[in-house]
């Protein structure tokens, strides 16, 4: 039997305004970290403030430097990925009946994102370590990968599951759909004119990151 709205809350407890304990929390898996986030429109527009400031320093240095079609259309990819989580999130919990959480929840999550940079961080440091006992640095990489991905997952899904209190399948389905969205957007840039390469250089180079452990190199990527 489905509960109604009112007794589907996401978290309990008072409402408090403290984004980095939010963020320590909800690394935590803390569910009570979602009240550390205002359900508020300005909330929302002071956690996409410092994403959107970085996209349009990138969009004037482009414009400066050398301005280029790919160049400002990869700079369009990075606002439409960014804003396309939080678009079909909003018509997803609007489905499933969850707009009053979706506030909190979307304001909660573009923060979040800063605890990805984080995982990023860490998981270099445990590549590093790896490559300095011997661990052949293919397989290295493809253990930084993982990290990076499973707890960009867990985390994306955690916050859809307590935050727009669905049941843990519907928060899998936000979470899927998110992922096929913004690979179907930068798959058709690369299809579509002008024919953007995310993962190539122009003439037909390829980027690939090499991972060396200290004493040997230092983590740099090369064209080949």
């Amino acid at each position: 039997m489905k509960l109604p709205l009112r007794r589907r809350t996401p978290v309990r407890g008072p409402v408090r305004t403290s984004v980095v304990q939010g963020l320590l929390l909800i690394a935590r898996g803390r569910p009570e970290g979602l009240q550390c986030f205002a359900a508020t429109p300005d909330a929302f527009l002071s956690a996409l403030a410092p994403w959107l400031a970085f996209l349009l320093v990138g969009l004037l240095l482009t414009l400066l430097r050398e301005p280029t079609v790919s160049g400002i259309t990869l700079i369009l990819l990075s606002f439409c990925a960014l804003l396309l989580p939080p678009v079909l999130s909003h018509a997803l919990a609007a489905f499933w009946t969850r707009r009053p959480f979706w506030l909190r929840y979307a304001t909660a999550a573009i923060w979040c994102e800063w605890l990805v940079i984080i995982a990023y961080a860490v998981s270099l440091m445990l590549v590093t370590a790896l490559l300095q006992i011997g661990v052949p640095a293919d397989v290295a990489g493809l253990v930084f990968l993982a990290l990076v991905a499973v707890y960009w997952l867990w985390l994306h899904w955690f916050l859809a599951w307590r935050g727009l209190a669905l049941g843990v399948g519907r928060a899998a389905m936000l979470v899927l759909a998110v992922v096929v969205s913004t690979a179907a957007l930068c798959a058709m840039v690369q299809v579509l004119p002008p024919h953007v390469g995310l993962f190539s250089m122009p003439h037909g180079g390829a980027i690939r990151l090499s991972l060396e452990a200290p004493g040997a190199g230092q983590a740099n990527g090369s064209i080949g």
